[in-house]
């Protein structure tokens, strides 16, 4: 949260609450446009005031961009954009109750910010309403994009309901098309995704708990509803996607596809706009880690970094340990003491535990080794990168083994103990993997690429084998399986083995110009996006060869000479970089082919491996 009211203006307007329970609410007073803004502040129980009031979503905008309304009978600066929220949903003869964040909590007093914030969830979930201000109309286009959503979702779900719910018995999506594709309206819908409100941390929650939700764009107005509905088509339906990636981007569309699936679907509200749709009015089977939510944060901004942890504490996950709140949020803290809480406190819970160092994501060489930050606590300040961990409680993977349950130990200076064991160390890495690299699109490719004459999937395997001429030639079935790691299991091999064989084809002939015509399209294309879409989700990873031979998967920062190793109860192998007085710094987690079903943990029991406590700083 950033500062909203100068000091002067927020010791006349703000009382101590009466009590835990309370919170502020705004009385808006009726107006119309040409009128100011007037208000006041009143102390309520928000155990008795539930459905009695409406929450704003927003962005606060410039804060050096202010305009006053008069609150309590005092002069007050807002932001610009809080202005327009109020002048937008006040009533032309009453009064409205509404509650915003920006007045309605003491900014300049870090313990009613904290005891305010902390309750934010409570806040949102008890609301009648959440009223989305996403800004002006500066174009003129709301109206039609919302209208162009609505068709879209609309349509979908009437085929959806007419095919009893069943996907694969609706037709494809193919010319004519019976809705709007035209490229300048979508182009609109871009225009949307690309406003402020949607980049925001805080407003994630704010809508997974919302009963109901509108959004507002100028005069226009839609429920919240289709926009998720829309995103979940785009993915249900590929050649809708295709269409909908190349007007507006894949990043949006994706990204409100995690939301709805990873985060809201973790909220347990049963009065939910959520199921005022067809398509998510299916319940879907929401995550079970509340680490896979504060990573998905990391492409969102906030002003304040500490909000990266404080903006989910409401969420079930978050307070699943007798109803107790992961931590109490507490402003005076410094970034690093929330990270460290937070991280202490998931690998207490026995079920958070063996995921959060798979969480630990290092994105720069030299701020790994020089930070000063513990290497084993994940930096959630968000880095505008969404990646895909490998480790995953979908996969099969238990490169730990299972009977022993993984219990690391916290000690002073910020140690962490884990018991586990070295077994091999890393004697190539590649390039850092571009995923747009491996698109069978040749527009996204890099120039490096393009100047190259070979596709990624030769380039990396050239490089590979070439690495050390004492190891073995690399096993190819091997090595896509390497880098289908997304798969999490044990795929089909003649499958797989199909699949890259039509997509190598279709990049190959990109270098040797020689477009691919209907008939010499392969009988594997479906196999083949699967293996494009697969080979997309290598973010922030180098192909590794280790000294034994083996191939794997590695963290960006990953060097020569850094050690593999397996921590006892966790899934996935990881890579350590020495450090003096035998300590380490967690490079991260890795993928090892041939080491993720437990080989490594049966040479253990064999007397191969010895069992030591591995210190991480």
């Amino acid at each position: 949260m950033a500062e909203a009211l100068g000091s002067d203006s927020s010791s006349n307007l703000y009382e101590p609450l009466p009590g835990p329970e309370y919170i502020r609410i705004l009385k808006l007073n009726p107006g119309i446009s040409s009128e100011a803004i007037t208000c006041t502040l009143e102390a309520v129980d928000l155990t008795y005031f539930r459905d009695k009031y409406e929450a704003i979503s927003y962005v606060w905008g410039d804060p050096n961009t202010t305009t006053v309304i008069t609150c309590n009978a005092v002069q007050v600066p807002v932001t610009v954009n809080l202005a327009d929220a109020l002048e937008t949903f006040r009533h032309p003869t009453e009064a409205r109750t509404i509650w915003a964040d920006a007045l309605c909590i003491n900014q300049q007093d870090n313990a009613d910010k904290s005891t305010q914030v902390q309750k934010m969830g409570e806040i949102y979930e008890n609301a009648r309403g959440v009223l989305v201000w996403l800004g002006r109309d500066t174009e003129g286009v709301a109206e039609d994009c919302f209208q162009l959503i609505s068709d879209t979702a609309d349509f979908f779900d009437a085929q959806y309901r007419r095919h009893f719910r069943e996907l694969w018995s609706m037709p494809a999506f193919a010319p004519p098309y019976p809705i709007s594709m035209e490229k300048h309206r979508w182009a609109n819908v871009a225009l949307l995704f690309g406003l402020a409100w949607f980049q925001r941390v805080w407003v994630v929650q704010e809508v997974a708990l919302a009963k109901r939700c509108d959004l507002f764009w100028g005069a226009g107005r839609m429920g919240v509803a289709k926009l998720f509905e829309l995103a979940l088509w785009a993915w249900k339906k590929p050649e809708l996607g295709s269409l909908l990636y190349s007007n507006i981007g894949s990043v949006y569309l994706g990204q409100l596809y995690d939301n709805y699936v990873v985060i809201h679907s973790s909220y347990r509200n049963t009065q939910s706009w959520r199921y005022s749709m067809d398509l998510i009015g299916n319940r879907m089977q929401p995550t079970a880690l509340f680490c896979d939510i504060l990573a998905l944060s990391q492409n969102m901004q906030a002003t304040n970094p500490r909000d990266y942890i404080y903006a989910f504490l409401g969420n079930p996950l978050a307070n699943r340990k007798e109803n107790q709140g992961l931590i109490a949020v507490d402003y005076s803290k410094t970034v690093d003491e929330v990270f460290f809480d937070a991280a202490c406190a998931l690998l207490k819970d026995r079920i958070e535990a063996p995921w959060i160092l798979c969480s630990v994501q290092h994105w720069d060489l030299h701020k790994f080794l020089h930070s000063g930050h513990p290497s084993w606590i994940p930096q959630w300040s968000g880095n505008g990168v969404i990646y895909s961990r490998i480790a995953n409680p979908n996969n099969t993977f238990q490169a730990g083994g299972t009977g022993t349950p993984f219990e690391p130990r916290v000690q002073s200076g910020k140690l962490l103990e884990v018991a586990g064991f070295i077994f091999d160390r890393v004697l190539f890495v590649s390039e850092i993997i571009k995923p747009d690299d491996f698109r069978m699109d040749s527009e996204f490719w890099s120039d490096e690429l393009r100047v190259s004459g070979e596709p990624l999937i030769d380039r990396l395997l050239k490089q590979a084998s070439e690495a050390n001429g004492s190891l073995a030639p690399l096993n190819e079935v091997e090595y896509y399986l390497t880098l289908l790691t997304s798969y999490g299991g044990k795929p089909n091999v003649e499958t797989i083995k199909k699949g890259f064989s039509e997509y190598r084809r279709r990049v190959r002939s990109q270098f040797a110009n020689t477009p691919l015509d209907g008939a010499e399209v392969g009988s594997d294309v479906g196999n083949t996006y699967l293996v494009e879409e697969g080979l997309r989700h290598l973010f922030n990873q180098r192909f590794i060869r280790t000294e034994s031979g083996k191939i794997g998967l590695a963290s960006a920062v990953t060097q020569v000479g850094d050690m593999s190793c397996i921590f006892v109860g966790v899934s996935v192998p990881f890579v350590l970089k020495e450090s003096p007085n035998e300590r380490y710094k967690l490079v991260g987690e890795c993928y090892i082919h041939n080491v993720m079903d437990g080989e490594m943990m049966a040479g253990l029991d064999a007397g191969e491996f010895e069992e030591k406590i591995i210190v991480l700083e």
